[in-house]
């Protein structure tokens, strides 16, 4: 009985080191690129880009990243409260 409880134990324990199911959920970023701020008629009816960064990769993934690491310092910034 001991070793059926052993043998069971560790058939239990191998498998919290196999690889989870990948299951992608993210977040869609559906606000068009008009809708920006800086997107008026100071910028002449573009987007506001003084770096030209637009040039290596486009608004939308840049909109993104800004985004995420927005959030990231934000989380840092709770954490070094803590």
């Amino acid at each position: 009985m001991m070793r059926a409880t052993a043998f069971a134990l560790l058939l239990s324990g191998a498998a919290a080191f196999a690889p989870a199911p990948a299951r992608r959920t993210g977040t869609q970023l559906k606000a068009a690129l008009n809708d920006m701020p800086g997107y008026d008629i100071e910028t002449s009816g573009k987007p506001f880009d003084p770096m030209g960064l637009a040039e290596y990769a486009p608004l939308d993934f840049l909109r993104q990243a800004e985004l995420k690491h927005g959030r990231v310092a934000m989380l840092a910034w709770v954490g070094w409260l803590a």
